[in-house]
């Protein structure tokens, strides 16, 4: 698959366990937002607009199991977002990016996103369990397929643990035939590895 820029997978279900009515890649997400919810100090607060490059940096922080908090602008009170390398290294000054002040100061280095309390909040299960499930793809002869790492949510509200493994598609000429995570994928004679193909899938993603 050639590169492209990050976008953010949804899917929604009415019932657990019950068929996806969303199962698509949007541009961006945008929240409502209640202040009664208390996460963030500024009361002008409205939405919350997740996108791309903030649901890609928070994502490796937690499969990476970096450290994250949310620190408010001391001038304007909005939450302060990290990307890039700002996302990757812990610092103690902080530039707004609503009101342009640089003046708000951690009292520790820290790496900071709105998207952690509201990871917290919507969590019911924070649990990750491996895929007991394997796959041989060398048993599809001619089909298409495309692999691919689970990678943990930014906002999870089912009460199941998410899995951990690696995506598969497999298609015929007229359907797909497999759509699961599996705890093992075999291509060529040979398991594949799910850090190596995370490691393909971000070297691929343009930010």
């Amino acid at each position: 698959m050639p590169a492209r820029r990050p976008r953010i997978h949804v899917h929604v279900r009415t019932q657990e366990g019950g068929p996806k009515v969303v199962d698509r890649d949007f541009e961006a997400v945008s929240l409502l937002y209640n202040k009664s919810q208390g996460l963030f100090s500024n009361e002008e607060i409205t939405r919350v607009n997740l996108t791309p490059p903030a649901a890609f940096d928070f994502m490796l922080a937690l499969e990476e199991g970096r450290e994250m908090t949310c620190i408010s602008c001391g001038k304007c009170g909005f939450p302060h977002l990290d990307l890039g390398d700002f996302a990757r290294k812990p610092h103690k000054k902080h530039f707004c990016g609503n009101c342009g002040s640089d003046s708000t100061w951690s009292k520790s280095e820290i790496v900071s996103t709105p998207l952690k309390p509201l990871h917290d909040q919507v969590a019911k299960n924070s649990s990750f369990e491996t895929a007991s499930t394997s796959i041989d793809l060398d048993k599809y002869p001619g089909h298409r397929y495309w692999v691919w790492a689970s990678t943990p949510a930014v906002l999870w509200s089912a009460d199941r643990p998410q899995q951990k493994g690696i995506h598969v598609h497999v298609n015929d000429a007229k359907s797909r035939l497999v759509d699961e995570t599996f705890g093992e994928v075999v291509l060529n004679g040979k398991a594949l590895d799910r850090t190596e193909v995370l490691k393909a899938m971000v070297a691929r993603t343009l930010v």
